[in-house]
């Protein structure tokens, strides 16, 4: 747990003050972060979900084509202030039980 914490809080550090998004590759159990469009970040579905669950990402589109299913994420319009706030104090990461 305290891992899953730690990895999520380090993301959001590298996405705070960047334009960044998160694609998830369903057909190929992949997901990557992407900051700038030029840097690639491999995640796990468990830091996505978590970024879902603290509100810093909201579903923007995707595919769902049999074997190119993808969702695309984008940060929320409050995103930059939840992670300024959660990099200050890791106690206000939500964890989904």
């Amino acid at each position: 747990m305290k891992s899953l914490i730690d990895r999520v809080v380090k993301i959001m550090a590298i996405m705070y003050g960047r334009n960044s998004e998160v694609v998830s590759y369903l057909s190929q159990d992949k997901c990557f972060l992407f900051c700038d469009t030029e840097n690639q970040l491999p995640l796990n579905f468990d830091e996505v979900e978590c970024l879902i669950f603290n509100e810093i990402i909201e579903l923007d589109g995707g595919c769902n084509e049999k074997g190119e299913e993808t969702e695309v994420y984008k940060l929320t319009s409050l995103a930059q202030e939840k992670i300024k706030n959660i990099l200050k104090d890791r106690k206000r990461l939500l964890l989904k039980a």
